[in-house]
């Protein structure tokens, strides 16, 4: 037993050391990446088209989209049937606009190209209910 702890204290020591002398923070539990499921919920009575620019891990950034959402649906976003994930210590973008012929636009300066246009991703306010993440868009935001 006592043998056991000597092993683990060193290992923890060089551990330290070798994180010291490379400059690298050691990982532990705490600094895993949470990954939650992305959930949009339109509170607009105007239907929208989504692209949506997410990490699902350390710079794997994807822009997907379009995503037709009716008037006040609630949608899980989903890729060729794999439901899309954002890590909890990266921003999730969007940019939207309305379908119909309102003019309705969520945009920001957050400029990305997907399929040859440039579009102006606006950072999402996000709240994380269990293992979802979700963005409510609404008339006015």
């Amino acid at each position: 037993m006592i043998n056991r702890m000597c092993r683990g204290l060193r290992t923890s020591v060089v551990g330290f050391m070798l994180a010291a002398i490379l400059g690298t923070p050691l990982a532990t539990a705490a600094d895993a990446q949470t990954q939650r499921r992305i959930v949009f919920d339109n509170r607009c009575n105007a239907p929208i088209r989504l692209l949506v620019r997410h990490a699902d891990g350390y710079r794997n950034w994807h822009i997907h989209g379009w995503y037709d959402l009716d008037p006040y649906e609630v949608t899980g976003l989903t890729s060729n049937g794999t439901r899309l994930t954002q890590s909890d210590n990266h921003t999730l973008y969007f940019y939207a606009e309305s379908s119909d012929n309102r003019g309705y636009l969520w945009n920001g300066d957050h400029n990305e190209e997907w399929r040859g246009t440039t579009y102006g991703f606006r950072a999402a306010r996000v709240v994380a209910e269990g293992n979802l993440l979700r963005t409510r868009i609404t008339c006015d935001n």
